[in-house]
């Protein structure tokens, strides 16, 4: 109840923008506006290290549906927890959570590439959802691609399989890095 009285017509409008961009674009928002993503992306550059395949597992939905629950319910401290916005906001104002979490989140980063983007942010769930039926998706075409890897071992989420030559676009968070590394042209967008 108290989520529909802090409800503003300019959060509606925003929400309703960020709905239509990913159906139009995909997970776009993750990779240049996410401020958490952007910090992940940084720490990505620092390490430099290879993402393997990531499985596209079935707990987050489980997380997702229990923080927007929460939040359905009157309560925001679920989202507080893990919202990326409040733990970057935490994390950059010097509160404990938000450095313990930053902390946290370059493990991830280190061992895992962007996990937390692709299989434990409860915004990034929701959008992967809307993100695997976008108009624009990125794929492998089968017939230029000779099976390098060099697009798999650019992806940060570790969304893409090259292998079986298939693009996961519900994790994938459109850093658009696998299109530049291809040189055969097998990869679009």
């Amino acid at each position: 109840q108290r989520v529909l009285v802090d409800f503003s017509l300019a959060a509606a409008i925003l929400f309703c923008g960020l709905l239509i961009m990913t159906f139009l674009f995909g997970r776009i928002y993750c990779s240049t506006l996410c401020p958490l993503g952007l910090a992940q992306e940084f720490l990505m550059l620092v390490f430099r290290r290879k993402v393997a395949v990531q499985p596209n597992r079935p707990y987050k939905y489980f997380l997702a549906a229990a923080v927007f629950g929460a939040l359905v319910g009157g309560t925001a401290y679920l989202v507080r927890l893990i919202d990326p916005y409040t733990l970057f906001g935490s994390a950059f104002s010097g509160a404990w959570l938000g450095l313990s979490f930053i902390i946290v989140i370059g493990i991830l980063v280190w061992f895992k590439g962007r996990l937390f983007c692709s299989n434990i942010c409860p915004v990034g769930v929701a959008l992967g959802l809307i993100s695997k039926h976008a108009v624009n998706q990125i794929y492998i075409e089968n017939d230029k691609c000779v099976s390098c890897g060099l697009c798999a071992s650019k992806c940060p989420t570790g969304s893409i399989d090259f292998k079986s030559k298939t693009v996961d676009n519900e994790t994938c968070v459109k850093c658009f890095k696998c299109l530049g590394a291809c040189r055969k042209s097998g990869i679009r967008y």
